[in-house]
C-alpha cells in the first residue's frame, strides 16, 4: 500500500496470502515462463523430483466461455484424452483462493520458431544446407503425426503456431504443448482462434481443416517467413514469394516440389 494509506480498503475482499492446500507442499517453483491477467504459467519441480509445468487460471478473468480457468480445465480434458502422446501429461490439478491450476509434464526442446531460425535450411551454413532440410521435412512428418493423432482422438488443436510447438533437436520429434485453446470436434464451438500472420478462410474455423491449413503456415514460415512479411497476401501470392526465396537460397527444385 501507498506508505499515507493505515488501514487498506479493499481488506475484506482479499482472499488470505497463505493457502493450506496440500499440493503446494509438493510443489517447487522456480520461476515463470510468462504472466497475463488469466494467469501464469510456471516452471519447477513436484514431488521433490518431477520436472513440471504450473499453469494457472484466475478467477473472475474473461467472459463466458472465454474464462480463464474454463480454458484450464478444459486444457486438462483435452490432454487426458490424449493421454501423454505427442503432448504433455497430467500430473494433478488442484483449486486454491478460487484459482485453478494445472500440474503438466515438462517437455524441453527448442519452439519451432528458434528451431528454424537456429537449424533451419535458410539460416545454416551452405555446406550443411542439404542436411538440414533433411532433417527439416522430418520435423515436418513428425508434426504431421502430432496433428493427425490429434484428429483420431476427435480434437482440433486450433492454435498451432511456432510458440506452441517443440522440437527434440536430438530426435526431431515434435510436441504440441497448449491445449487451452483446443476443442472436441463434436463442441460446435463458435469461438475463432485468430492466429496472428496465420490467417485462414472463416469457413476453415473450428473444422480439422483450419489445423491443415495452419501446418501449412508453419512450413513457409520455417522456410524464410514469408508468410509473416505477406500477411495480408492471398495463398497464390505467398506461394510464388516463397518459390523464388528457396530458389534464391540454392535449394534444387525438387525440394520446393516437396515442401
Amino acid at each position: 500500500m501507498p506508505p499515507f494509506i493505515k488501514n487498506d480498503p479493499f481488506a475484506k475482499y482479499v482472499y488470505p496470502k497463505k493457502s493450506n492446500d496440500s499440493h503446494w507442499k509438493n510443489l517447487r517453483i522456480e520461476g515463470a515462463y510468462k504472466i497475463t491477467l488469466g494467469g501464469g504459467i510456471y516452471y519447477g519441480t513436484y514431488l521433490k523430483k518431477e520436472p513440471i509445468v504450473l499453469k494457472e487460471g484466475r478467477f473472475g478473468i474473461g467472459i463466458g466461455t472465454d474464462q480463464a480457468i474454463a480454458k484450464r480445465k478444459n486444457e486438462c480434458q483435452i490432454l487426458d484424452k490424449l493421454q501423454g502422446k505427442y503432448y504433455p501429461l497430467v500430473l494433478g490439478y488442484f483449486t486454491t483462493q478460487n484459482n485453478y491450476y494445472l500440474i503438466l509434464q515438462k517437455i524441453t526442446g527448442l519452439t519451432y520458431y528458434e528451431y528454424f531460425a537456429t537449424n533451419g535450411p535458410v539460416v545454416i551454413e551452405k555446406n550443411l544446407c542439404e542436411k538440414s532440410m533433411t532433417d527439416f521435412i522430418e520435423v515436418i512428418k513428425n508434426l504431421i503425426s502430432v496433428v493427425a493423432y490429434a484428429h483420431r482422438k476427435g480434437i482440433i488443436l486450433r492454435d498451432i503456431n511456432p510458440a506452441n510447438v517443440l522440437v527434440d533437436i536430438r530426435t526431431l520429434k515434435v510436441y504440441f504443448i497448449d491445449c487451452a485453446d483446443s476443442i472436441f470436434v463434436d463442441s460446435h464451438s463458435c469461438e475463432k482462434i485468430k492466429t496472428p500472420w496465420y490467417t485462414i478462410p472463416e469457413t476453415k474455423y473450428n473444422t480439422y481443416a483450419e489445423d491443415w491449413i495452419k501446418v501449412a503456415w508453419m512450413i513457409l514460415d520455417g522456410l524464410g517467413g514469408v508468410n509473416r512479411n505477406l500477411c495480408l497476401a492471398n495463398y497464390t501470392q505467398v506461394r510464388e514469394t516463397f518459390s523464388k526465396v528457396i530458389k534464391y537460397q540454392g535449394f534444387s527444385s525438387k525440394w520446393i516440389k516437396s515442401i
